[in-house]
């Protein structure tokens, strides 16, 4: 089974993004564990069948790691995929996903993000939306470092996974779509964290060369 992680503080958004989850799944059994500061019936679109495969757990924000962190908790999949509310996957990307995670089961493997755009830091690159099974994120400490509260987790993970010689791959077929937006959830998040994350970040990696940001 896929245990899909799906942080979300944005109810407007998050109807969109669960809806595509199902089609993206097809054949595969999945769960969903949505970490959220609301609850599910504020969300008009979700109903019975909507939340069957859906583990809901209301939290007050601590940041996006901590919430991935917790559903990583309430996870009962053998392959983990880390969503996000501001995207959506095309139909099939999740059982591709899951079939090249079967081929390649030492691997981290990521959807292919349209409009493309180069994840990158250190020279290395990074998956933004991880996708392999949950041994391999054990293997590398877990899915998001605690040390971090939001974005700077998730090219540390790709750092991560380097320094182990976990190969990376990204599934060209599976295709998520994500237009990074600037709504005032992502300002109030980058305002919060940010600054700090970095610090960290740059203090943790700084033995490969100069930093730059993405």
């Amino acid at each position: 089974m896929i245990s899909v992680l799906l942080p979300t503080v944005r109810p407007n958004l998050v109807e969109r993004c669960f809806a595509s989850i199902r089609p993206a799944a097809g054949a595969v059994p999945y769960e969903v564990i949505v970490v959220a500061d609301f609850d599910s019936f504020t969300i008009a679109g979700l109903g019975v069948d909507e939340l069957e495969h859906c583990t809901w757990l209301l939290r007050e924000r601590q940041g996006v790691v901590a919430a991935v962190l917790e559903a990583c908790a309430a996870a009962r999949g053998t392959h983990w995929f880390l969503f996000n509310d501001e995207s959506i996957l095309d139909a099939g990307a999740l059982e591709l996903l899951y079939h090249a995670a079967l081929r390649e089961p030492e691997c981290l493997f990521g959807p292919l993000h349209l409009p493309r755009y180069t994840f990158q830091y250190f020279g290395h690159e990074f998956i933004p939306f991880p996708f392999a099974h949950r041994d391999v994120f054990a293997k590398l400490g877990g899915v998001l470092d605690p040390a971090f509260k939001s974005f700077y987790a998730d090219p540390d993970l790709g750092l991560r996974a380097h320094a182990a010689g976990v190969p990376m791959r990204t599934v060209e077929e599976a295709v998520l779509r994500h237009h990074n937006g600037q709504d005032d959830a992502k300002v109030q998040n980058m305002a919060q964290y940010m600054r700090s994350d970095q610090v960290t970040f740059r203090a943790k990696w700084a033995h490969l060369g100069a930093f730059s940001d993405c």
